[in-house]
């Protein structure tokens, strides 16, 4: 069983896509292992999702609590580990589209001997907003794909939206 934590409460799912999907997909819920989260309001990108970036050349890195960047923001998984406080950009690629973000680097956490978690805030409400909603269309795809793939159920874009509106985004982070 998952339990969701949101402002409202905590609400039981019993389903083996939803266990799936939370348990793949969202930092905001306690998976499997009990891993503790050092993203508490991060988006968790989809790994199956492409996802690019390149760090911006600075002269020197500001430490995390110097930036002015809104609370929360995403997480990505990279094979290397990344300055803290480097500006960079993402490329977001969904379903043929390009979606460019820009961000600072928050947090970098080692998970294993090859790879990172990386945290990206942004500083701009315009980012930030982008983000979530670029995310918000990462994690629907993605929730179409583990449908498709985990009980055949192939739905279009505009269905696997609406459902996934339905039954994730009021757990979704702001």
């Amino acid at each position: 069983m998952v339990v969701l934590k949101s402002p409202k409460g905590s609400v039981d799912e019993s389903t083996e896509t939803l266990q799936a999907w939370m348990a793949y997909s969202c930092r905001w819920v306690d998976d499997v292992e009990a891993e503790v989260c050092n993203f508490q309001g991060f988006i968790k990108h989809p790994s199956d999702i492409p996802l690019d970036f390149s760090i911006e050349p600075s002269p020197s890195y500001a430490t995390a609590q110097m930036l002015n960047v809104h609370d929360g923001g995403m997480v990505f998984e990279t094979r290397r580990s990344l300055p803290i406080g480097a500006k960079i950009h993402l490329t977001v690629n969904l379903r043929g589209t390009a979606l460019n973000l820009h961000g600072v680097i928050t947090h970098c956490i080692s998970v294993g001997e090859s790879r990172c978690d990386v945290g990206v805030q942004f500083e701009e409400d315009n980012e930030h907003y982008a983000m979530r909603m670029i995310e918000q269309a990462c994690h629907i795809e993605h929730y179409r794909q583990l449908l498709s793939e985990t009980s055949g159920r192939e739905l279009t874009e505009d269905e696997a939206a609406a459902e996934w509106i339905a039954r994730f985004a009021a757990y979704f982070p702001r």
